[in-house]
């Protein structure tokens, strides 16, 4: 093996290992990141946490894990402002019995809440082609707190029963641009 090559595949074993150590190193102080290494590591773990939605708040415990603690909840409004239907994203009763789609949409909804405009960009034309009678879509970000063990246990709350809420209006999107625009659209493809 040539010299080149050697340094090449060292080059490669180290930057392979320091970033498995890094990636251990995030997994080990999440959980713990209240502390002086979190405060200090934070800027740089941080990001990539975020990046791989790493620090998901669930609060559960086992064996009955509760609902994911937040949602987007809308309301489908006609042209003259009434009420068509209402709903929330991801749907309770839609959730797949495996959870790995349960945890990407969760997974979602947080990563676009946090967003200035990620919401009304992303979730609110999605809401707007599978309600294609509405004009307007209004969301909310709905977070709860889930019960301690203790409360469980002592019979005071049980889980999943969404008593400690926090509602907050996330935005509107206007239907009629998006709706017409995929008319047009399907119209021009020789569709519709």
């Amino acid at each position: 093996m040539s010299q080149k090559r050697r340094r090449r595949n060292l080059f490669l074993k180290a930057t392979l290992s320091v970033g498995v150590a890094f990636h251990l190193f995030c997994i080990f102080l999440v959980p713990n990141s209240q502390n002086y290494v979190g405060y200090i590591a934070a800027p740089v773990v941080e990001p990539y946490i975020r990046m791989l939605s790493l620090a998901s708040t669930w609060g559960f415990f086992a064996p009955d894990p509760g609902p994911p603690p937040l949602y987007i909840e809308y309301e489908a409004l006609s042209g003259d402002g009434a009420a068509l239907r209402a709903g929330r994203w991801p749907d309770r009763e839609q959730m797949p019995f495996f959870r790995e789609r349960r945890i990407w949409r969760v997974s979602l909804v947080r990563s676009l809440t946090s967003l200035t405009a990620g919401t009304e960009q992303v979730i609110g034309p999605y809401l707007c082609k599978k309600n294609p009678d509405a004009s307007t879509i209004r969301m909310w970000k709905v977070v709860f707190g889930m019960p301690t063990l203790l409360d469980v246990r002592d019979g005071k709350r049980t889980i999943g029963d969404e008593v400690d809420q926090d509602r907050r209006l996330v935005g509107v999107t206007y239907c009629e641009p998006i709706n017409s625009a995929e008319t047009h659209a399907s119209v021009d493809e020789g569709g519709v």
